[in-house]
């Protein structure tokens, strides 16, 4: 795993991982981590960090590599995770997951899991390497390239199905979904399909 991903060199840079008291430094600092978090969450393809710096994707826990350089013996503490996490939510970086946005989404049909923490300290994390305008662009772009317009797509086809698999919205965590469908749907492009519970089950793009 940690082979694949090349950490820029000034993660193994001591001070990277203590808080700088100047604040010009500070920000740079921050706008440092915010990149690599952004960086190695798309090379790993991982939807959702919380803010004890745990993190996991799709295909399962990824250990503590990111916020903890075991070369240089160097992790971050509890007030880098909360410094670094402002600024990234200030940035339009990260979401809080709000699982409320999903109570009118069939989850089910996505074939994905959404884990709600029963942990009220913990406060779960969408990373946005893609905003949700761009992932409705792309989502768009597919269905116009691919001649599937005015055709009533299942959620699960627009995010699980192999014919999909190499488009980079294969496997889209639900929050990130919605939120693009329904920037489609304010711009007249898409009209979201809802079963007889009124849960968003497929969209109809046009």
């Amino acid at each position: 795993m940690s082979a694949s991903f090349n950490f820029p060199s000034i993660y193994n840079f001591p001070p990277f991982f203590t808080r700088q008291p100047n604040n010009q430094v500070l920000n740079s600092q921050l706008a440092n981590w915010s990149n690599l978090i952004i960086n190695y969450c798309e090379f790993h393809r991982i939807w959702v960090i919380n803010n004890a710096g745990n993190i996991k994707s799709s295909s399962g826990s990824f250990d503590d590599e990111l916020f903890h350089n075991h070369k240089i013996n160097r992790k971050l503490n509890n007030e880098m995770f909360v410094e670094i996490f402002n600024y990234m939510l200030q940035n339009n970086l990260i979401e809080i997951f709000n699982n409320d946005i999903l109570n009118n989404f069939n989850i089910a049909n996505t074939n994905m899991n959404v884990n709600k923490s029963k942990n009220s300290s913990k406060v779960n994390y969408i990373v946005y390497w893609k905003k949700p305008e761009e992932w409705a662009q792309l989502i768009l772009d597919w269905v116009e390239k691919n001649g599937k317009s005015n055709s009533i797509l299942t959620l699960y086809e627009l995010t699980q199905n192999l014919s999909i698999k190499k488009e980079p919205f294969y496997g889209l965590h639900p929050f990130i979904l919605l939120k693009s469908l329904k920037i489609l749907s304010s711009d007249n492009r898409a009209k979201l399909m809802k079963d007889d519970n009124g849960q968003v089950v497929g969209v109809k793009i046009v």
